[in-house]
C-alpha cells in the first residue's frame, strides 16, 4: 500500500515542471512524444487519486527533458543526448533526478509506518524509517590536548610555594627556579613564533606544525592519550556538550533505532550512507575543505552558507557567510554576501573581558536539513555556530524540553522541513560559575537571523 500524501506530492511536482517551466509550458503530448509514452500514462502520472507510479527509468527521462529548455527546440521535443548537455544543464538533470526519485520513495513507504511524533512527542529528531544515524563531531587539534611547556602562572606559582616553605626547601631549589625563569622566558618567545606563524601554517609540514602548537600553545590531558590505561576516547571530542545532548534525546526518541557517535576522523563511507547523518560543530573536516568524506558529502550539498574565520583574529574573528544574488536571494553562485557575525559584550569599543576571555552575549548558530545526497531515503543535519556554544544552542533548539515543541511548529509553519536551513542568535548568559548558552527561540524575530527561503 502506497502513501496517497506522498504519491500526490510526486504527481503535483511532475504537472508543475510541465506547467511552470522556466516560462515554457509543455502539453502533455508533446512530454508523451518526447519520453516516448502515451498520453493517458502522463496523465495518470499526474494525477492524485491514480494508482500509477513512474518507475525510475521515467523519472530519468523527466530529468533529462526539464534539465534544459533547448528539449523543445527544432520541430519536434526530444531528450538530447547526456553528451549534448552543459555542466550546469547536467547538474539540474541530476538534481532533478534525486528530487524525484526521493519522492517516488517516499509514496512506495508503507504508510502505517509513517508515524507524526516520535517517543517523546517531537518530529524534528524522529526517524520513522528505523535507519541508522550518526552523529558526527568534530575532533580537538592536538595541541589543545596534550602537554606544553611551563607557564609564567606556573613559575609564579613555584616561587610563592619556596616563600611557603623556608628553609625547608630542598637543595638547589633557588638554582632550579632560576633555570625553570629562562626557559619560561625563552618559551614565551617560541609561543609569540607560533602565534606569528598561524597565517603561514599551510605552508609548514603539518606534523611540524603539530609539534610546535602542542609544545608552546597546548593543555595538557594525559587521559586523551589512547595508550593510556585510563584513555577516555570523548576528551577528543570538540562538541562533547552537544552530543550528549543530542544522542540521549534521539535514543529517547528512537528507542529501535541504531544511534552512534563518531568524531570526524574516525568517519568511512559506509556512516555516511547508512541512513540520517548528523554533523555537530563543522569543524576543518567538513567546512573547512580538507579532503575527505565530510568534504565528500558537503559539496554535494551545494550551500550558500558557511562559516568563514579571519586570519588576524583566527580564534575570535569568525562569522557567517552567505552568497546571495543581485536580488538578495541565496545562492550558493551569488555574487553578493552577507555577513553574520557573533556579538560580543563591549565598553569604549573594546571588548570587555572576564577570566582573561571576551564576554560573548550572542554566537550565531546554523541548523541545516538536507536529504542525504549519498542516501536520498536518508537526512543530513548540520548544527554548528561560530563557537560551541552557537551548537550546543542549535542542537538544544530541538531538544530542550520546555522550547522544542514551539520551535518546532515555527518550522512547521514557515520552512520546508525536508530541505531548509536557518541563522540564528545563539544567547549566552554571564553567571558566577562561568557562561551559560541559552536555548534560542526560534518564534522570535531577533533569534531568527536568515532563512533559506
Amino acid at each position: 500500500m502506497t502513501d496517497g500524501a506522498s504519491q500526490g506530492a510526486l504527481a503535483l511536482r511532475l504537472r508543475d515542471l510541465r506547467t511552470q517551466w522556466a516560462g515554457v509550458v509543455v502539453t502533455q503530448r508533446q512530454l508523451a512524444e518526447a519520453l516516448g509514452v502515451s498520453v493517458p500514462l502522463i496523465s495518470s502520472w499526474e494525477s492524485t487519486t491514480a494508482a500509477a507510479l513512474p518507475g525510475e527509468d521515467r523519472l530519468q527521462a523527466y530529468a533529462r527533458f526539464f534539465a534544459t529548455t533547448r528539449s523543445m527546440d527544432g520541430d519536434s521535443p526530444r531528450l538530447l543526448d547526456l553528451r549534448e548537455l552543459s555542466p550546469e544543464e547536467e547538474r539540474t538533470r541530476r538534481e532533478l533526478i534525486d528530487e524525484l526519485v526521493e519522492l517516488r520513495e517516499a509514496a512506495l513507504r508503507p504508510s502505517a509506518v509513517r508515524q507524526q511524533t516520535g517517543a517523546l512527542g517531537g518530529k524534528f529528531y524522529y526517524f520513522p524509517d528505523g535507519q541508522p544515524v550518526r552523529i558526527i563531531s568534530g575532533r580537538l587539534a592536538p595541541y589543545e590536548i596534550e602537554p606544553s611547556p611551563p607557564t609564567a602562572e606556573l613559575l609564579e606559582a613555584a616561587r610563592r610555594l619556596r616563600e611557603l616553605v623556608g628553609e625547608q626547601a630542598p637543595d638547589g631549589v633557588d638554582d632550579a627556579l632560576a633555570e625553570l625563569e629562562r626557559y619560561v622566558s625563552a618559551a614565551d618567545v617560541l609561543r609569540r613564533l607560533v602565534q606569528l606563524g598561524w597565517n603561514s601554517r599551510q605552508e609548514i609540514d603539518e606534523a611540524d606544525w603539530n609539534r610546535l602548537a602542542r609544545g608552546f600553545e597546548g593543555g595538557g590531558v594525559q587521559y586523551a592519550n589512547p595508550w593510556h590505561p585510563n584513555a577516555i576516547h570523548s576528551l577528543w571530542n570538540g562538541d562533547m556538550d552537544a552530543v550528549v545532548e543530542l544522542h540521549g534525546h534521539i535514543r529517547a526518541e528512537n528507542p529501535g533505532s541504531d544511534v552512534r557517535w563518531l568524531i570526524d576522523s574516525e568517519v568511512q563511507a559506509d556512516d555516511l550512507t547508512a541512513g540520517h547523518v548528523i554533523i555537530l560543530g563543522g569543524g576543518g573536516s567538513f567546512f573547512g575543505g580538507l579532503a575527505g568524506p565530510l568534504d565528500y558529502l558537503r559539496r554535494r550539498l551545494d550551500l550558500p552558507v558557511q562559516p568563514e574565520f579571519s586570519s588576524d583574529d583566527p580564534e575570535y574573528g569568525g562569522r557567517f557567510e552567505v552568497r546571495v544574488d543581485e536580488e538578495g536571494r541565496p545562492d550558493p553562485a551569488g555574487t553578493r554576501t552577507e555577513l553574520h557575525s557573533p556579538r560580543f559584550l563591549t565598553q569604549d569599543g573594546q571588548r570587555v573581558m572576564e577570566h582573561g576571555q571576551p564576554l560573548l552575549e550572542y554566537d550565531v548558530g546554523l541548523l541545516l536539513r538536507a536529504p542525504n545526497p549519498l542516501n536520498l531515503s536518508g537526512t543530513v543535519t548540520v548544527c554548528t555556530g561560530i563557537f560551541s556554544r552557537g551548537t550546543y544552542g542549535v542542537v538544544r533548539a530541538m531538544t530542550d524540553a520546555h522550547l522544542r515543541g514551539r520551535n518546532e511548529k515555527y518550522l512547521v509553519e514557515h520552512v520546508e522541513l525536508a530541505s531548509f536551513w536557518m541563522l540564528v542568535h545563539v544567547p549566552v548568559f554571564t553567571a558566577t560559575a562561568g557562561a551559560q548558552t541559552i536555548t534560542p527561540d526560534l518564534s522570535r524575530p531577533f533569534h531568527r537571523l536568515r532563512t533559506s527561503s
